[in-house]
């Protein structure tokens, strides 16, 4: 089975609702990788210096801590 990743839009970034664990292990392992948000499509989540940003194009937005 696999874990699913969901993340959602809030004002100034993105909150991870469900597969904290998840993406903390993919983000181990790779520099970057795409996820699907729900009314948003495809994105591209990078590894910063200061945590994980979401990539939408050319925008950039953080994932935020909980």
């Amino acid at each position: 089975m696999e874990t699913e990743i969901v993340i959602a839009r809030e004002k100034d970034g993105y909150r991870v609702m469900h597969g904290h664990l998840r993406l903390t292990a993919l983000m181990s392992e790779n520099t970057e990788i795409i996820l699907n948000v729900q009314g948003t499509g495809d994105v591209k989540v990078k590894r910063t210096p200061t945590g994980y940003a979401v990539y939408d194009g050319e925008v950039s937005l953080p994932i935020l801590k909980i």
